[in-house]
This record gives structure tokens, C-alpha cells and sequence, in this order.
């Protein structure tokens, strides 16, 4: 409850976004869950499954057909995700490293271990 109107606060107030939620993978349906109770005007969007799911997920739900200069042009606000997914190689390019900015917040997990930290960082550059 308490990240979920965090993340409302500054993406309402200062519009950080959008933000990356990573989580462990038996939590991401209670993390969706309270991020839309408790932050409804949030746009979130779950990014984990099986293949076909993660591919209608990419397809339709997280950008805008039509690229502007003016936005991060994400469909979502926040993006919870699974270790797993964000570790993905086919998943990690066509997803993560397509967004120009990313306003990372991570809970319930151990740790970085120093490759995830470096994937991170040539996500953003």
C-alpha cells in the first residue's frame, strides 16, 4: 500500500515516469493488484508469463504506435515485472531497452548482483 501511493505521489506530482516495479514472480498479481487499489489513476501494466502472453503484452499494451518527442511513448505508468522477465535476453531488448528513461524501483528482492546492475546500465545508455 505504501509504495503504491509513493509511486501515485511522484508520478502525479513530478511525473516520474514511467516507473519499473520488479518483483519476485509469486507476488505480481498482489503487486498489480494494490497498485490499482491503491494508485487507480495509474496506468500498470504486468509484464510476465508464458511467451504468447508477454508478445500480445508487448504488442498492445506498452507503446504508442506513433513516436513523440514529447513523452517516453509508454502506453503504462508502471511496468511490474519479474526478475526472470527483465533477465530475459529476447524479452530485455525489445522491452526494456526500447524505453528512452526509466524511473526504477525495486522491492522485495535480494541483492543486485553485479550483472543485473550492469544491464541496467546499458539499458540506460
Amino acid at each position: 500500500m505504501q509504495i503504491a501511493t509513493f509511486l501515485g505521489s511522484i508520478i502525479g506530482r513530478w511525473n516520474a515516469l514511467p516507473a519499473l516495479v520488479v518483483v519476485p514472480n509469486s507476488t505480481i498479481t498482489n503487486w498489480v493488484r494494490e497498485l490499482e487499489r491503491w494508485a487507480p489513476k495509474l496506468r500498470v501494466v504486468p509484464f510476465y508469463g508464458e511467451k504468447k502472453a508477454r508478445d500480445v503484452i508487448k504488442e498492445f499494451e506498452l507503446y504508442h504506435k506513433v513516436f513523440s518527442n514529447h513523452n517516453t511513448n509508454a502506453k503504462f505508468h508502471v511496468l511490474v515485472t519479474t526478475y526472470e522477465a527483465l533477465t530475459n535476453a529476447k524479452d530485455f531488448t525489445s522491452v526494456f531497452k526500447h524505453q528512452p528513461r526509466w524511473e526504477v524501483r525495486r522491492f522485495g528482492l535480494p541483492p543486485f548482483h553485479q550483472s543485473f546492475t550492469f544491464l541496467l546500465d546499458s539499458c540506460s545508455g
